[in-house]
């Protein structure tokens, strides 16, 4: 069925649902300490993001570096192959579901970063480029992450993705090695500075979206970063779930001065009666390392996006081998969680989309009784 509710979304003003202020009055974490989190470089985040999350492009995104990614679906598709991704539908008056035909252009890698270029669906209005990673593949590169992720190195903002000619930012900032080594190989060794910068070429004036989820992620926000330093002409997001930390507090700053808003990194979070907020704890590895500045907790449940404050142990640090950090991650991390999530955003976007206010809220008044299908909003 489509999107719809019979119940009236909750229209909330940022006061109270976004500033979560302590007890002396001043901003308690939020997105942005002091100030106002959805409001961020002179633009309204919320409204932006809405309209990708309305539109489709998100969650296009995260079926690409999942269903469509190299460890799945994409493992054999070659250039000019299509995927066909079921989205819920824009309107009360279409079928139940919206289908998406998304040319791969290109790809790069091969098992421990593999990354794809996809034209979006521009019959559906999506005239976008996805550059999608996937996620990682066999337990051995698990032992990879967990032991070369605790080691870092300094790398030229731009890495291997091109030339950084600013000189307003540092020479350098610290990335972990492993991510390091891996974009180095993506970007040099593999051509895919050469394919994206061929398929811009081809598709003039597209906005190019970076995406992935669990080691994808974190590839993703790295790269993401690179190629906007060495092409500030593009414009670049990234939408990103359970990423890792990759960097420092400096680097960490440095990416909100180049991406800003322009990079949504969700962590899937549950809510249990009588108990904290609890988070995919995999995004609070390596503890010694930063987060990204714009952090989104998205409730796993109701698909309800959240400011990190609402829990109050997030954004944390994080252990794999602690039992109770990796009992959240076997809850949390996992693509088919993040699927279910951002259909339900979605879905909550598609009801409040026709809502002109830049203060929206994503946050409904009581959450669905009833698990969503596929790609089905009805509540009924």
């Amino acid at each position: 069925m489509p999107c719809r509710s019979d119940r009236s979304p909750a229209l909330e003003s940022h006061e109270g649902v976004w500033a979560c202020e302590s007890t002396d009055g001043d901003p308690k974490g939020g997105f942005f300490s002091g100030r106002d989190p959805w409001e961020h470089q002179g633009g309204s985040i919320i409204e932006e993001w809405t309209r990708w999350l309305s539109g489709g492009q998100v969650l296009s995104a995260l079926l690409l570096s999942t269903s469509f990614s190299e460890k799945y679906k994409g493992r054999n598709m070659q250039s000019g192959a299509q995927a066909e991704l079921a989205l819920p539908p824009r309107s009360s008056r279409e079928a139940d579901s919206e289908t998406r035909r998304l040319k791969l252009l290109d790809r790069a890698g091969k098992k421990e970063a593999v990354a794809f270029i996809w034209l979006g669906d521009t019959s559906a209005g999506d005239a976008n480029l996805y550059v999608a990673f996937s996620p990682m593949r066999s337990h051995r590169q698990l032992v990879k992450i967990l032991g070369m992720g605790v080691s870092f190195e300094e790398e030229a903002p731009a890495g291997a993705a091109g030339e950084y000619r600013s000189t307003a930012g540092p020479e350098s900032i610290v990335i972990s090695t492993y991510i390091k080594r891996k974009l180095y190989k993506l970007w040099a060794t593999h051509g895919l500075r050469e394919k994206l910068e061929r398929a811009l070429i081809d598709y003039p004036g597209r906005s190019v979206f970076f995406s992935g989820i669990s080691h994808g992620a974190t590839l993703a926000q790295a790269a993401s970063l690179q190629f906007a330093c060495a092409h500030p002409d593009v414009k670049v997001r990234a939408i990103t779930w359970n990423s890792l930390k990759w960097t420092d507090s400096a680097g960490s700053a440095f990416v909100e001065r180049v991406l800003g808003s322009r990079m949504l990194p969700f962590v899937l979070s549950r809510q249990k009666v009588d108990a904290d907020r609890h988070w995919d704890s995999v995004s609070g590895f390596p503890a010694v390392l930063a987060p990204m500045p714009l952090l989104v907790l998205m409730d796993a449940d109701t698909g309800t996006l959240l400011p990190r404050c609402t829990s109050s142990t997030f954004p944390g640090t994080s252990n794999p081998v602690n039992p109770v950090d990796a009992h959240y991650a076997l809850q949390l991390h996992f693509a088919t969680e993040a699927i279910r999530a951002t259909r339900k955003a979605m879905c909550l976007a598609l009801q409040r989309s026709d809502v002109p206010s830049p203060t929206l809220s994503w946050e409904s008044s009581e959450p669905p009784t009833e698990e969503l299908d596929s790609s089905s909003c009805s509540t009924e």
